[in-house]
């Protein structure tokens, strides 16, 4: 697992000092990765990745994505309970209704902002991409790629249970079955993970929680591989009925263990069910490869939250959206001794139904929007020397967007009651990326990268677009164009196996373009202010290590300076922001340290513990600079007993010391409301394999 948190500047000599003590420890393992298509050792990728493979997980006791992330640095995501999921990655700014980067679970996209916190079980890595070099994987690259890569075809029948109790009387089951159908050719797996939780917000008036978890994911998948032919069908669903949004008041300063609670007079409510079908064929031969992907995903969700998040008696809205997202891709590669060719088409159509109701002002909103995706790409790796490799490869990309509106406002009849509007627009383009790679020894690397990302435009159907020069409705939504970025890295990587040790440094300047900033103005409309310019600059920092045969440490620290580089629209009346302000809801650096330490008691008897210690930096969270989340620690913990490799029980601990710390703010008539890190959770997790 390759991360490195940052004290280190202070105390790296001293620590250099221990690694050197400890350099009898387990030999450094090569990691390999899939980031750029196929699979590579990650000295040989260009481009900042970690990764994370399923011992990791399990010794961490991660269950979600979210908290998989934090330990990455530069790297931030805000996961509400019934909320969006938004990332942030190097700081830059997220977008209103659109992920900044896609996640891929074995090659198919998941890119819907209700369910990018993916819960981790049947994991076998998990690889973070940093920059748009992966920009050959679709849209919405604009910041990276994340690859869930789960665990493969099994040479024989495996059964693994766990059963899970904590605080907030958190109870969860995750299972996964594989077994052979048909001799060494044909496979079959079941799995899922089911989960509930009270909630972290109290609702004192209605005497009930408001974020509660209840919900459930299944899959069924059937394997078929032999010498060249490879195929898998997959099925999944999901089901949630949980709460949402948990934000309170954040007018007055909370201690450490304080109770978060807040009055409302509505129900908060998310629903959501998702089915999807996936099918996967690869054909591979000699130095050849084709592959195709095909998924269908369909996906409803129903939301009910409080107008004004607050017991004023202003009702509630009701929210509904209907998703069936269609998605293919096929690719080839080939392979020599001088050069890797890749090459790859993809089409993605998305078509999204929704509808919003205010029923105490009678109004509502009716939307069809459809978006269509199709993009070319080719890649090649090309050896000039024997240590000096060089890629290059470009994508052409389509978007065409169509969104049919309809809105009924009594309260603003201009020009009618009811309207309504045809939105469409397109937009093509070529993006590229190109690397340097140059091996300084066996196990040394250097290199240069650079490459060019891109964020679909829209309609934000849920505002209706207002012409502020006669105050009348127009019947189309809140439109905003499509975001550029482009990065520069730096980096040095090194498999220093005299210490055991891998190191790794990159630094990079990060670019987005035509950043798109969604601003409420004084009469209450909302409108898009495009922010010319977005710019952050820093370094990512990675030690890991096996300091003995039973004592590892890894330490990954990040710092940005994200920040506004130059806007046009700033200096009128119509937004807040101005040049140099920070980029809010990120921490502008984070350090994570993690121990590992591993004893064998007897044949038949192991013991595990990791202790995680992570350092949070201060985070804006406006743009003006007004308010701030002041730097803190949060400390985590996990101990287990292994039995005969097939039973294991885990005492745990996450956010010892209940810190509460913001991670997210919104404004509202009432005031200013805020969302915190999961309070603490203490549990136990009882688990079998046979």
């Amino acid at each position: 697992m390759y991360k490195l948190p940052m004290q280190a500047f202070v105390k790296f000599t001293f620590c250099t000092l221990v690694i050197g003590n400890f350099a009898q420890g387990k030999t450094i393992e090569k990691i390999e990765v899939r980031a750029e298509r196929i699979v590579k050792g990650s000295l040989d990728v260009s481009s900042n990745v970690h990764v994370f493979n399923a011992d990791d997980i399990s010794k961490l006791n991660v269950d979600s994505l979210d908290e998989l992330i934090k330990l990455v640095p530069n790297f931030n995501m805000q996961a509400l309970t019934g909320d969006y999921s938004y990332f942030q990655v190097r700081g830059l700014p997220r977008n209103y209704e659109q992920p900044t980067l896609n996640v891929y679970i074995d090659g198919v996209p998941h890119s819907s902002l209700y369910g990018l916190n993916i819960p981790l079980y049947n994991i076998d890595t998990v690889e973070f991409i940093k920059g748009p070099q992966g920009n050959y994987f679709g849209k919405n690259t604009r910041d990276g790629i994340i690859l869930i890569n789960t665990k493969q075809l099994i040479d024989d029948t495996q059964l693994n249970i766990s059963l899970s109790q904590a605080e907030l009387d958190h109870k969860q089951l995750k299972f996964n079955l594989d077994t052979l159908i048909s001799d060494k050719y044909l496979s079959v797996s079941f799995g899922g993970v089911a989960t509930q939780q009270e909630g972290t917000v109290y609702n004192s008036l209605l005497d009930n929680y408001v974020d509660p978890i209840d919900e459930y994911e299944a899959y069924a998948k059937l394997n078929f591989i032999n010498d060249e032919l490879s195929a898998s069908l997959i099925y999944s669903q999901l089901e949630k009925n949980n709460g949402l949004a948990p934000y309170i008041s954040s007018e007055r300063p909370l201690k450490d263990g304080s109770d978060l609670t807040i009055e409302l007079d509505e129900e908060n409510s998310f629903e959501q069910q998702q089915k999807q079908w996936a099918l996967t064929i690869g054909w591979e031969q000699d130095n050849y490869s084709v592959k195709s992907i095909s998924s269908y995903t369909q996906t409803e969700s129903a939301a009910q939250f409080d107008a004004d998040f607050s017991s004023l008696p202003y009702g509630k809205y009701l929210t509904n959206i209907n998703e069936k997202d269609a998605y293919q891709e096929i690719t080839a590669s080939i392979l020599s001794e001088k050069q890797n060719w890749i090459f790859g088409l993809s089409f993605n159509n998305n078509i999204q139904k929704g509808q919003n109701k205010y029923p105490l002002l009678i109004t509502s909103v009716l939307a069809d929007i459809e978006r269509t995706t199709s993009l070319a790409y080719f890649d090649v790796n090309w050896q000039l020397f024997d240590h000096t490799v060089l890629q290059f490869g470009t994508r052409y990309f389509k978007e065409d967007i169509t969104a049919i509106t309809e809105y009924e406002n009594p309260a603003i009849a201009t020009p009618s009651v009811k309207t309504q509007g045809l939105h469409s627009q397109s937009d093509s383009r070529f993006l590229s990326k190109a690397a340097l790679n140059y091996q300084l020894t066996d196990h040394q690397h250097i290199y240069f990268s650079y490459g060019e990302g891109y964020l679909s435009a829209g309609s934000s159907w849920l505002n209706e677009s207002i012409d502020v020069t006669t105050l009348s409705r127009t019947g189309t939504g809140t439109n905003y164009q499509p975001e550029l970025s482009s990065n520069y890295e730096f980096g040095y990587k090194a498999d220093l196996h005299s210490l055991n040790s891998h190191f790794e440094i990159t630094w990079f300047n990060t670019t987005v373009d035509g950043y798109q900033h969604f601003e409420l103005s004084p009469y209450g409309i909302s409108e898009v202010i495009e922010v010319d310019k977005v710019q952050s600059q820093g370094f990512d920092f990675i030690w890991f290590s096996n300091l003995t045969e039973q004592l590892t440490w890894q330490i990954t620290a990040g710092k940005h300076n994200a920040h506004i580089q130059d806007c046009d629209a700033c200096g009128s009346n119509k937004t807040g922001i101005q040049v140099n302000d920070s980029v809010p809801y990120t921490p502008t650096q984070n350090i994570n340290n993690t121990l590992n330490f591993t004893q064998v008691i007897s044949d038949s008897m192991l013991f595990d513990i990791s202790f995680v210690w992570l350092h949070v930096g201060e985070m804006p969270l406006d743009f003006a600079g007004n308010y701030h989340q002041p730097s803190y620690n949060q400390y985590d913990a996990n101990l287990t007993f292994s039995y005969e490799q097939n039973w294991k029980l885990s005492l745990w601990g996450k956010n010892i010391t209940d810190k509460r710390a913001q991670q997210f703010m919104i404004s509202m008539p009432g005031g200013q409301l805020a969302s915190y890190i999961k309070p603490k959770q203490l549990g136990l997790t009882l688990s079998f394999q046979f």
